[in-house]
């Protein structure tokens, strides 16, 4: 089940093991690893990784450290789409300013219930 949505921050720091991410964005992240489950990230995100290493703000093993761990059995990042589905109902956000998302994807639409 995909649990969350990380934005393009979340994914790097995560995957550096960086201070700079919040100790609920790392919780809610371990707590899908730990379910089984999956946080997603946008396919947009891949772009913007690859921007940062061109534009050298970012460490270049990025890219290869993202693609490595979606690649792996029972990966807990997985790449989605980032659609209207996802993008229309922000109105929901409870604090937009937190780096990722808890969310249900039960018909009609996946909708963005309760920042962690």
């Amino acid at each position: 089940m995909l649990r969350a949505i990380a934005d393009t921050h979340t994914l790097i720091w995560y995957l550096f093991r960086d201070n700079r991410l919040s100790k609920a964005a790392g919780a809610a992240i371990e707590e899908a690893a730990a379910a089984g489950d999956q946080v997603g990230f946008s396919s947009v995100s891949l772009a913007e990784i690859i921007y940062l290493i061109e534009k050298g703000r970012i460490n270049a093993a990025t890219l290869d450290r993202l693609l490595t761990a979606i690649d792996q059995k029972d990966a807990v990042l997985a790449e989605v789409p980032f659609d209207r589905h996802i993008a229309l109902p922000s109105e929901q956000w409870t604090n937009p300013k937190c780096r990722t998302f808890r969310i249900e994807l039960s018909p009609p639409q996946p909708f963005i219930s309760s920042c962690r």
